[in-house]
């Protein structure tokens, strides 16, 4: 999405550090799938994984959005889903009133006139008693560095990074391959789910896949991966460099040349997550090779997936 820096104060979205207008005609929804088909863009994944749960008729009376950032997946699942309430979290102040200021701003240009809650907090803590049919959230994986600490609050620092301070009793087979946050939040998600409710976990796969399946059985629920690709690093010397850390305790994540996984994903289309990872294992770079290409000027890649869970009975 291309930034438009000449449009009113009203006409426009931010998503990121990028000023996006308002569809014409308000066609929210044509907007939105252009969003969906941008494999490269988080909100694909959340995108069509909420139009693959609508299609199967899947009812969300209550959608929840942990760590909204701009707000714009709360955008998609009004747009999509059509709930009575939509409530919206986020660790920084900042960040949570830009995402109220871009929802207003969608309100106003005629989207769906849902209730609207905002809860400033970590995780499910700002959520209140009422019960969620869908929690959707795309958490960091990365313990924040010392030096960056004291900017978690800043926009990009609490998208990347996570205190560690913060999260306790984490098994080491989830903090080791750095999903911690990921499990705590699972844990915290069951007090608020209706009868029926789910949760979407949106994920870069880079640690093995059978990890991440072992993380929802532990924290209580069934999962599927409805939707997943092969994304794009961007800043690909200070994420890799991050990741290639980690691997020095034993982990190795996982990496893909990005023009070559990606041209095997286009042509074979995979029908699953499982197959997609069995396509491209010949490809398949640790964190430490990867930022060696990197820094050499290759484009890198990496899995990723939206994963739905449900409590399991």
């Amino acid at each position: 999405m291309s930034g438009v820096q000449e449009i009113s104060a009203a006409q426009k979205i931010l998503d990121g550090k990028e000023l996006v207008a308002v569809p014409e005609n308000q066609d929210w929804l044509g907007w939105i799938g252009d969003i969906a088909v941008n494999r490269d863009h988080w909100l694909s994944y959340a995108f069509r994984g909420f139009q693959i749960l609508n299609q199967k008729g899947v009812q969300v009376n209550h959608f929840v959005s942990i760590g909204t950032g701009s707000g714009i997946d709360a955008i998609g699942a009004l747009e999509i889903f059509r709930p009575q309430t939509v409530t919206v979290t986020d660790l920084a102040p900042a960040i949570l009133s830009r995402a109220k200021e871009n929802i207003i701003r969608y309100q106003q240009n005629g989207g769906s006139q849902a209730r609207i809650n905002f809860g400033l907090g970590s995780l499910c803590e700002p959520l209140g008693d009422e019960p969620a049919d869908l929690i959707y959230t795309n958490l960091p994986n990365l313990p924040v560095p010392p030096e960056l600490k004291n900017k978690l609050m800043e926009n990009g620092v609490s998208a990347a990074y996570f205190d560690p301070d913060t999260v306790s009793g984490i098994p080491n087979k989830f903090s080791q391959p750095l999903l911690s946050l990921q499990y705590a939040f699972l844990l915290q998600a069951k007090k608020y789910l209706s009868n029926n409710g789910r949760v979407l976990l949106n994920l870069g796969v880079r640690m093995p896949v059978k990890t991440v399946e072992e993380l929802f059985t532990a924290a209580g629920y069934s999962m599927e991966a409805p939707t997943y690709g092969v994304k794009l690093q961007t800043r690909a010397a200070q994420s890799i460099g991050s990741y290639a850390a980690f691997e020095k305790e034993g982990i190795v994540f996982t990496y893909y040349p990005y023009v070559a996984a990606i041209e095997v994903f286009n042509r074979d289309k995979p029908q699953s997550l499982e197959i997609m990872f069995s396509l491209l294992e010949p490809f398949k770079l640790s964190a430490v090779q990867a930022i060696e290409r990197a820094e050499a000027g290759e484009q890198i890649g990496y899995p990723a997936a939206l994963f739905c869970g449900r409590q399991s009975s």
